[in-house]
């Protein structure tokens, strides 16, 4: 963690030339959500709890995963972690989005188990619901 603390500009700035990169591919754009996972546990342990919910944050989450599924158009098991992120973002739209990606191949476990995720998807139709 202190290595992200220290030096987290510029492992932000890598986690970007991973996405915007056009010799890699693979796995290698969600390296951006990878800075923003340990980002986010540093700022959970520092009393912060609305890391995801930056607006910088959530265009980085958005880059990773779009990047990744035009590269990766048939993982659709990584449709989880984008719903999941997309949700912690506050993305209601995008996450809801993702739903409908999964098929009927739902990992519940994913999300923290059925009612967790449940309770994630009657929150997110509600605040569609509520800005419209």
């Amino acid at each position: 963690m202190t290595i992200y603390r220290k030096n987290h500009p510029q492992c932000l700035e890598f986690g970007r030339e991973c996405v915007a990169s056009k010799k890699w591919g693979g796995r290698v754009p969600p390296t951006l959500l990878d800075v923003h996972i340990n980002l986010a546990r540093y700022a959970a342990g520092a009393g912060s709890t609305n890391y995801w919910r930056q607006p910088e944050v959530s265009t980085d989450v958005r880059a990773s995963f779009e990047k990744f599924f035009s590269l990766n158009p048939n993982a659709v098991s990584w449709r989880h972690n984008y719903a999941y992120y997309a949700y912690q973002c506050g993305q209601y739209a995008v996450f809801i989005q993702q739903l409908g990606l999964f098929g009927s191949q739902t990992n519940y476990s994913y999300f923290a188990g059925k009612p967790a995720f449940e309770l994630m998807v009657q929150t997110a139709q509600k605040q569609l619901t509520t800005r419209q």
